[in-house]
């Protein structure tokens, strides 16, 4: 029989150990993670020394509430927002700033020009397009409150349906099975994340779940927000994950659009672990496509005074 029960993605865990909470008296919960450091950055014009917050968990403020409407319905929210303990903010960029990896702003390295004496004649626009990814680099760069999660649910005997800012099916598997956690600059989410590999979060998405035993599913479709384009930045993904004593597995699938409608970036994730005696070893496999990346629509507009109109069309 289906469990009378609520789902929350654990704050704590950053969405590694989802579940869901047990059936408990109406509440609100209020929680957070403190979290700073100091780092010292090299390969920079310039080395830095830089106080950073979330050296291993991001700083953040959470509140979390349930209330049991009878009939085996219960209605749950979550709003969580970041903290920059350095700033006050609630977005932050790398140490790096908005410096991105050589790999993406050479010509050479990026096999669009063979390594010569003279210029590449495409290194202008390899140099703009990766200014415009470097602006993107970072977390919630437009300081947006309850950035990391806000959503309400309703829990029926059937599954719950929640609604909102929430972590992607996808990035649940990715998070529940590294090793690592979401911990730390050695874990895979951190790894791949330039560019991304796995979409962390999706704004006005819709999400149905079920628990049955210790399997838990879930499919999600986040509405792009683009009134001149339905397609537009549009969201789906899908889950399912088996939790059992000695051993877990899952899979999980993201699929969204750019920013023009094109199918973008593909994310399909399988994960396992098992425990073996005094340890547990964990298996992790992603297949990433991105053929048409976003931020496309504005490409040529931001190359044309570097490059020509011509030029930057092209690209």
């Amino acid at each position: 029989m289906m469990k009378k029960s609520a789902f929350a993605l654990s704050a704590l865990a950053l969405a590694s150990s989802a579940a869901f909470a047990q059936s408990t008296p109406s509440s609100v919960t209020v929680y957070g993670i403190v979290d700073a450091g100091v780092v010292h950055t090299t390969g920079l014009a310039t080395n830095k020394n830089q106080l950073v917050s979330g050296i291993m968990e991001g700083s953040r403020l959470g509140f979390r509430g349930n209330e049991d409407i009878g009939g085996g319905f219960r209605a749950i929210f979550t709003l969580e927002q970041r903290l920059e303990l350095n700033n006050g903010t609630f977005g932050n960029r790398p140490p790096t700033g908005a410096q991105v990896p050589d790999r993406l702003n050479n010509a050479v390295l990026l096999g669009l020009c063979a390594p010569a004496p003279a210029a590449c004649p495409l290194q202008a626009a390899v140099t703009g397009v990766a200014g415009q990814v470097g602006q993107t680099l970072g977390v919630n760069i437009p300081n947006n409150p309850w950035d990391r999660q806000a959503y309400v649910g309703l829990v029926t005997p059937v599954g719950a349906v929640l609604l909102g800012r929430q972590y992607t099916p996808a990035y649940e598997i990715n998070a529940t099975f590294d090793a690592l956690g979401t911990q730390s600059s050695l874990a895979a989410g951190q790894v791949a994340s330039i560019p991304p590999s796995v979409d962390i979060r999706v704004s006005s998405a819709l999400q149905y779940r079920v628990v049955y035993g210790g399997i838990t599913a879930g499919a999600m479709y986040a509405f792009g927000g683009n009134a001149l384009n339905s397609k537009a930045n549009r969201f789906g993904g899908a889950m399912a994950m088996y939790k059992g004593a000695n051993f877990s597995v899952g899979i999980g699938y993201n699929q969204r659009n750019n920013d023009i409608g094109q199918e973008s970036l593909k994310s399909l994730v399988i994960g396992a672990n098992a425990n073996l005696g005094p340890g547990t070893a964990y298996v992790l496999v992603g297949q990433i496509e991105d053929d048409n990346p976003s931020g496309v629509s504005t490409i040529a507009t931001n190359l044309t005074p570097l490059t020509g109109a011509t030029a930057g069309a092209l690209v």
